[in-house]
């Protein structure tokens, strides 16, 4: 099934993305608009909540980039869980 010059990696990815059509690649990209959205909240410390769940959503693996969002999001919950970082959200 698929492509067998394909990586190992994105075999996978392929098959879940032959399965899920339209739906499967939508979910992914408004995931990523969510985590995008949240770490600009971050940055401008405005909302603690949502920059949590940002983080929290790049930590799971939904696609071959799995690569960047995990570290990233792992090193943003280490962030924000700091006393210091914590404190300096603006009360929502």
């Amino acid at each position: 099934m698929g492509n067998p010059n394909l990586p190992e990696g994105f075999k996978s990815f392929a098959a879940a993305s032959s399965k899920g059509g339209v739906f499967f690649p939508l979910i992914m990209l408004v995931a990523n608009a969510f985590v995008l959205f949240g770490g600009l909240k971050m940055r401008n410390l405005e909302s603690f909540g949502l920059a949590m769940a940002a983080a929290i959503i790049a930590v799971i693996p939904c696609c071959p980039c799995g690569c960047i969002g995990i570290p990233a999001g792992i090193w943003a919950l280490i962030v924000l869980n700091k006393p210091e970082v914590k404190a300096a959200f603006r009360p929502s």
